[in-house]
């Protein structure tokens, strides 16, 4: 379909626990840009993001055209944008808000946006924001908590608030995360992972520092089940994934893989929003180290490890 066509298609609202859930969900690599000035020194995706070209790959009309058609063939899909943030200029704002209107998304961002980019997005209940805080972006959590409350009061939910607990700020996450309940939003501790003062974390967490992040977890056994697999089963490699079937990760040049941690691996490759993008029928045995993601672990199957023993 032409972009015209594809945009004169009426607004689809997309229940995702409803008859009229997505046919698959999506990790959109929606831009290598970020806008945190200065940038955080927890950054888990900076590296990552420092490989991708931060430009579209072609003229934002085609790009838009052709995330509309994803959409269409064989969405409708749910994605959450990642690496970077959703709302970082106009263009990729304009980008999503469109996908919106007949696709749902999950905008991760810091809120730092200025207000009139909302007028981007579509008040149609397919858009939430996943927001992170970043303490050294705002003067207290007092002007991140009014922000993010603006945003809600303009018809946007807020279905999370990210908080890492890096090293430096687990004496004020505690009061953090409660100060943001306590007006309603959903704040959540999240794990550090990478090194600090010659240290390597999540293991290096004390804990009385673990047992603190998921208490301040909004879903602490689903959190629990994860760092006891990242710190003892460490690899999903021979398991059954359903990555690829249920679940695609996108680059933001468009290419299509079963998931993050496989990427790099040709065989991954579901194809391209370009040339058309076909998902597995079935669940396919990972062949990944390491998940990283929480999320990811739901599409593994319970059951013994395929992989051969060592």
């Amino acid at each position: 379909m032409t972009l015209d066509e594809l945009l004169a298609l009426p607004e689809r609202f997309v229940d995702y626990s409803g008859p009229l859930g997505p046919k698959f969900r999506l990790s959109w690599a929606c831009t290598s840009l970020c806008n945190a000035d200065p940038k955080c020194p927890y950054c888990c995706t900076e590296y990552g993001r420092t490989l991708q070209n931060s430009s579209l790959p072609c003229d934002p009309d085609e790009y838009l055209r052709a995330m509309l058609q994803l959409g269409e063939d064989p969405g409708p899909f749910y994605a959450v944008t990642a690496w970077g943030d959703g709302m970082v200029n106009d263009q990729i704002a304009r980008i999503i808000g469109q996908v919106a209107r007949r696709n749902r998304v999950d905008i991760t961002c810091n809120l730092v946006f200025p207000k009139e980019r909302l007028k981007l997005m579509p008040t149609n209940g397919n858009l939430n924001f996943c927001a992170s805080f970043h303490p050294h972006l705002w003067p207290s959590v007092e002007a991140f908590i009014e922000k993010a409350q603006w945003v809600i009061a303009e018809g946007f939910p807020i279905a999370v608030v990210g908080i890492v607990g890096y090293p430096p700020h687990m004496k004020h996450i505690e009061r953090w995360v409660w100060e943001m309940r306590a007006v309603g939003l959903t704040a959540n501790a999240l794990r550090f992972g990478g090194e600090w003062n010659g240290k390597y974390y999540p293991p290096a967490y004390t804990q009385e520092e673990t047992d603190l992040l998921l208490e301040l977890n909004a879903e602490p056994e689903s959190a629990r089940a994860h760092l006891d697999l990242y710190l003892m089963s460490g690899s999903p490699r021979g398991r059954m994934c359903r990555a690829g079937k249920d679940y695609a990760w996108m680059q933001w040049g468009g290419q299509v893989h079963r998931c993050l941690s496989l990427y790099k691996d040709e065989e991954s490759c579901l194809g391209s929003i370009f040339d058309g993008v076909t998902l597995l029928t079935e669940a396919k045995v990972c062949d990944a180290d390491n998940c990283p993601c929480t999320d990811l672990w739901q599409y593994i199957e319970e059951g013994p490890s395929c992989a051969p023993s060592s």
